[in-house]
């Protein structure tokens, strides 16, 4: 029994390290990303979500970590051992998500978005305002807006959920050199080609 203790000990030891490097490489989102990523993905926002994710799902990473924490050690050592080559020359690893230059579609002014993307609904359920009820998260992205800015819409073929692939297209800053916040209008899944389709 005393055995059992100590290697429960252990395993609340490499659980604790675990969940504090987890919160070193995963800093907290910010305001204006939970309400984009809410308003993309209404599910987010269920009670059934944020038990699933934020209780159920945490809880049985825990309690497997507890029992099975050599695996984790394992693992982790390999990974450390193994390392990564060094290329100077390589590419940082690319964001959770960000937008590519090769993936702009074509610059558009704040007027010319705002008159293609303001909802018209006949029954009014959804106000008459551009991009509808994400008029408030449009205002956030507008007042990123800095001098010399312009903004390019884009659509992104990514890996969603489950490896299944899906097209995320919205409005992207480019700023100087480089691209700035971004604004998610939609995400649909997209089919992958069957083998025989790739060769062709």
């Amino acid at each position: 029994m005393t055995y059992f203790i100590a290697y429960l000990a252990l395993g609340a030891v490499v659980l604790g390290v675990a969940l504090i490097s987890h919160r070193q490489a995963n800093p907290p989102q910010s305001d204006f990303v939970r309400e984009m990523m809410a308003a993309v993905d209404p599910e987010r926002a269920t009670l059934r979500y944020r038990l699933l994710h934020r209780l159920v799902v945490p809880a049985l990473a825990g309690v497997l970590m507890l029992v099975a924490w050599p695996v984790a050690v394992f693992i982790k050592v390999r990974e450390i051992v193994a390392g990564r080559p060094e290329d100077p020359g390589a590419a940082p690893e690319p964001a959770v998500f960000g937008v590519s230059r090769d993936e702009l579609l074509c610059e558009m002014t704040l007027e010319e978005i705002e008159s293609a993307e303001t909802i018209s609904d006949p029954l009014g359920a959804v106000p008459s305002l551009p991009f509808g009820h994400l008029n408030a998260v449009w205002s956030r992205f507008r007042s990123e807006l800095a001098q010399g800015d312009t903004i390019w819409r884009f659509a992104a073929l990514r890996d969603g959920k489950w490896g299944a692939r899906e097209m995320r297209e919205g409005y992207v800053i480019s700023r100087g050199e480089g691209l700035g916040p971004y604004f998610l209008t939609g995400r649909r899944p997209v089919e992958r080609p069957e083998a025989g389709e790739q060769g062709q």
